[in-house]
Formats: structure tokens, sequence, C-alpha cells
């Protein structure tokens, strides 16, 4: 009954339908990590392994998932730790649910100790509380957690489901009903969380580290509604005990009376919306499947009570998630346009920047378009400022748009008063700009008008890699920044830090043959009769590497946030590798964990066949 009742939750549905597949993933491994704590705070070291793998298994699908998880965690442990009645084995319980850290750190090293290691880069540090209480849950809502309604904005989907509710409820006269009460516990907090600033508590937790790097804070909802299903679980359990019916009859005027409430506002809600006109289906439906679970609990056979409430779970919940989907074909999602079918003929190795997200970015990606914004959760701060500095984009404050003005978080209409800089776009290899705004600028020159889209051609953009023989050294990154848009990026790097040889004459750019790319890697063929610094137009980060003519060499951080390389004179191969120093410490950890797990999963296997 918990796991149907978590599988088709509202709120997993409808984050789902909205496209977010990697919090649904990430959320599918939630039961499996509490499970598994479950076992270690009995002592069981399969249960350890568990947790570890499952809590692995999230962090690359959406960090916030595993961080809501590991808390959950926490709390859970320790109230299992701290409340048992049984002293028996207890410093080894202890020790075996504490082995679940090293356990998911050596399991998830890989991943853990490369986005360590990129966290001080992140967009994310010092976020405010007004930008990480986005999103928040208007108080207003709260009362959806109750009640169905026809809005279907993922975040703010609370409505666990009629029969969930209804079991939920029972569990806290159950015989398990200490349990009960902290999982009601963890709703309430979710609740309370989910409204942000309208509550002390999230302003409180803003200052917990990790939590400062959060947003949309009905996210946490998604541990609230597993609560919801612990408890559903538990009411299915204890609903055909005579012990809860005992109880549940020892209170029986005030159940009516709260059942009255509730189910004769639902009923005066379904009366409103057809006074008004709006379609009251989904609320009907909710109000008599309560009714008829009313029935069936009220009844004398409990025989197969539990079997017809699961059906009417399924009866609810499967045409609820069919509200929160919409199917349509593929070939809709990689339906061509004027303005990409124009893109597609032009010939060379270049990007596109969007001012309002023209391009569409499923079929773009088909046909190899490469974009210099887009949208992004973990976002390198440094990028952030260049490209903002570069689109003209002046509004503060976090946004998952890379540049902010790319989406409507932070401002509306930020868009049509951003001006583009030419010659910093050009550094970032952009040649070709769409938006619905008219550009008034000799270096932008209008090549196609689609009418609600126009394409400029940026006669200031260069090549993905290049070398340039003038470079300045400014005191700090900071004033890179400032002094970006007062030189010409064609000539000039700006670093904050020395190169081994002096770099003076402003000789024109010598283009670089780029001869094999990737993802995560770069191959160069270059020729120049002086030293020189090889650009690329690719975001710095920390775990970048190069080689040239075989030998190592340091990536610099140029133009505040990409990469370059110094080149003495001559002829030269260079390789860029994306290899970050975590992810080489941290793949054999995670090898030699998986391949002890393996092992000891198997001898456990093996041990149980033979008994």
């Amino acid at each position: 009954m918990g796991g149907v009742a978590y599988m088709l939750s509202p709120k997993l549905i409808a984050h789902l339908a909205g496209g977010h597949v990697g919090l649904a993933y990430g959320v599918a491994w939630m039961p499996w990590a509490l499970l598994g704590t479950h076992r270690a705070t009995q002592g069981d070291w399969k249960g350890t392994l568990l947790t570890g793998l499952a809590l692995a298994l999230q962090l690359p699908t959406h960090v916030q998932i595993p961080f809501y998880t590991a808390w959950l965690m926490v709390a859970y442990a320790l109230w299992r730790l701290l409340v048992s009645r049984s002293t028996a084995q207890w410093g080894k319980r202890w020790a075996v649910t504490a082995g679940i850290i090293p356990c998911f750190v050596a399991l998830s090293a890989a991943q853990l100790f490369s986005l360590l290691g990129l966290l001080p880069y992140t967009s994310r540090q010092g976020l405010s509380l007004q930008n990480a209480s986005w999103y928040s849950l208007p108080p207003a809502l709260l009362f959806t957690f109750l009640s169905p309604t026809n809005f279907q904005f993922p975040e703010w989907v609370l409505y666990p489901g009629a029969i969930s509710l209804l079991l939920a409820f029972v569990s806290f006269f159950s015989r398990r009903r200490r349990e009960a009460f902290f999982w009601g516990g963890v709703v309430l907090f979710s609740l309370l969380y989910a409204v942000g600033p309208a509550t002390p508590l999230f302003p409180l937790l803003h200052y917990v580290p990790g939590f400062s790097q959060l947003r949309v804070p009905p996210r946490i909802w998604f541990v609230g509604g597993f609560a919801m299903s612990v408890l559903a679980a538990l009411g299915a359990e204890g609903i055909i005990e005579e012990e809860t019916r005992r109880r549940l009859r020892r209170w029986r005027h005030w159940l009516r009376r709260l059942t009255l409430v509730v189910l004769g506002g639902e009923a005066a809600a379904v009366i409103a919306l057809l006074v008004a006109k709006t379609s009251p289906w989904r609320l009907l439906a909710t109000l008599v499947i309560s009714l008829a679970a009313l029935a069936l609990i009220a009844a004398r056979n409990r025989g197969k009570l539990r079997t017809w409430l699961l059906i009417l779970l399924l009866v609810e919940l499967i045409p609820t998630a069919r509200l929160y989907t919409l199917g349509f074909p593929v070939s809709d999602l990689l339906a061509e346009t004027p303005a990409l079918d124009f893109l597609r003929q032009q010939p060379g190795l270049w990007r596109v920047y969007s001012s309002r997200g023209e391009l569409p970015y499923a079929p773009a990606a088909k046909y190899g378009i490469e974009a210099a914004e887009g949208l992004l959760a973990l976002q390198m701060g440094h990028y952030v400022e260049l490209i903002k500095q570069a689109s003209g984009c002046t509004i503060e404050g976090y946004g998952t748009g890379v540049p902010p003005c790319l989406t409507s978080e932070v401002d509306t209409t930020a868009y049509r008063q951003a001006r583009p800089r030419p010659p910093l776009l050009g550094l970032l290899n952009v040649r070709y700009v769409l938006t619905s705004v008219p550009y008034d600028d000799p270096d932008m020159e209008l090549v196609a008008d689609f009418g609600a889209t126009r394409i400029y051609e940026n006669r200031r953009w260069l090549p993905r890699a290049f070398v340039l023989f003038q470079a300045q050294v400014l005191p700090d990154q900071a004033a890179v920044l400032e002094s970006l848009p007062q030189i010409d990026p064609g000539r000039t790097a700006l670093l904050a830090e020395p190169l081994p040889s002096l770099l003076g004459k402003p000789l024109s750019p010598v283009p670089a043959e780029i001869t094999a790319r990737s993802a995560n890697g770069l191959q160069v063929r270059t020729q120049i009769e002086q030293p020189g610094l090889l650009m690329v137009s690719r975001t710095w980060m920390p775990g970048w590497r190069a080689w040239v003519d075989g030998q190592p060499v340091r990536v610099y951080r140029v133009d505040y946030a990409l990469q370059g390389v110094f080149l003495p004179s001559g002829a030269h191969d260079v390789r860029f590798l994306y290899q970050p120093a975590g992810w080489r410490w941290g793949w054999p950890l995670s090898a030699a964990a998986i391949a002890v797990t393996i092992i000891l999963a198997a001898g456990w296997l093996l041990r149980r066949g033979r008994k």
C-alpha cells in the first residue's frame, strides 16, 4: 500500500511530467536508503551497504535529493537508536549505523570528490535568503494537502491522495503509533519548511551549511510525501487490528466531527465550483472515494479491507497521474523552425546566443548547434558573470537561466533592455544572436528575419581557439571582470596571475586548428613565430589539464572565465583534458568499494542459498 502510494504520488508524477527526470530518479532511491538505515540501526551490516549504495546512486541525479535524504536518515537513525528499549549490542548498532558514512563516501567518491572540488566556484555561493526561497509555497495553498485542485504547478503539488490521508490518520491509533508520530513530525516539518520565509524555520535553516545553497523550499515535500507513504503503510497494517479499532471507537465523537468538517468542506467546494461554472470533477471524485473508503472501514468484514482500499487508491491516483501528463509525438519535440534551418546551413565552428530561449534546444542538440546560454542548476559563477557582461544582462540574483535574463525568474522584462556587447560575445565564440528584440549596433548585422525571431550575425566573433600575443596581468579576478569591456579581447588577454614570459606585442590573433574535440577534451594544432597565449573559448574549471607536445603545462584562467595555455614559438600540438583531482583520487576508491560490495553481497547470497 505504501509503495503504491509513493510510486504514484502526485508530487512525484507532477515533477516527472514537468521534465524533472533527475529529481524523479533520485527520489526513487529514497525508500531504499531508509530501509537500509532501518536495518543498520538493528546492527545489520547489509543495511549499511544498502544505504551507502542508495545515496551514491542518488548523488548524480540532483544534489538536493541526497542532501534531504541524508538529513532524513540522520533523524530517523537517531530516533530509532535513542527510543529503542533494547540495550543488547547497543554499541554495535551505533557502529554499524555510523558505517553508512564511509560506505557512501567510498562508493560515491568518483562523483562526490569532483563535486566538492567545484562547489567553491558555483554561482550558489552566498545565495541570499530571497533567492533561496524562490517558489516558496504560498501559505494559502497549504489546504491542498487535504484536497486536490486543478492547479498543476509541480513545485506546489502537495496532495497525497484521499486513501493515503485516511490511512495516515488511522496510523496514529495503531499499535505502532510511536513510529507514526515520528513520521507525522516529518510531515509537519516538511509543510513548515515548504512555505519558506512565512515561518521562522526556513530562515533559520538557511544558515546551516548545505541548506544555504538550496532553492525551491517545496521540494522538501519529496521527504514529506515519503513520510505520508510510510504513514499510509502503517495505517494499512493497523486498520485490521482490533486494538486500532478500539482506540478509534474511543474517539468516535471527535472523529465524526472531523469527518463532517473535511468532507463537508469538500462538498461545499464542489458546489462552489459548479456555481462558478468550473470543473469540479477531480474534487468530486476525491469526495466519492473518501466516502467509499469510510464505508469500507466502518464495515464489520475486515477480510479484504486492505485489498479494496488498494483498489480505491489505484482508482484515484492513476487518473490523477494522467492529469499531470501530456503525451505528444517526438517529432513535435524535434520540430525544426525557420531560424534553426538557417543556422544548419552555416559553415564553421561557432556558438549561438538567444536572448529569450528563441533557440529550440532539443532540435539544436540533434544537429550539433551549440549555445552560449542555457538552463543549468550547477552553474560556474565566473562564467555566469562573463556572459552577463557579454549579453548586457545587468540584473542581480540567481536564476536557472544563464544569464538570468534568459528566463522570467528574476525579471520578466530584463531581456528587452539588455544590449549585447559584440566583442565579448565574440570572445565566447558567438557568431549568431537569436532574439525578438531589435538591435541597433554596427557590429550586429541582421541576416534573417522570421517575424518573431531575428538573427543577427556578430561581426566581432572569434574562433573557438586562437593565439594572442598581448596579455595584461591585473591584481585580481574582480579587476579582470571590470576591465573586460574596455579592451579588445581579440588582441589582448587579461589574467590575474603572471605568465612565464611577458607578452606585449598587440599582433593580430592567429587561428588554431581544432583536430579533435569532445565533452571533456580538445586537441589543437598551431604554429606561431613568437611566444603567445593559446585561448580556448571554454569555461575554465580547476579540473582542466593540458599538455603541449606531450609535456604537461598549466591551464590559466583567462578573461575571467576562459582557458589559456602559454606557448613558445614554433609548431605545437596541444591536448586538453578535463580530469579533476577528485576524479583521479575518487574512481579507484569507488571501484574498490563496488568490488567489495559485490563480493560481500555474493557471499551473503551463497550462504543464504545453502541454508
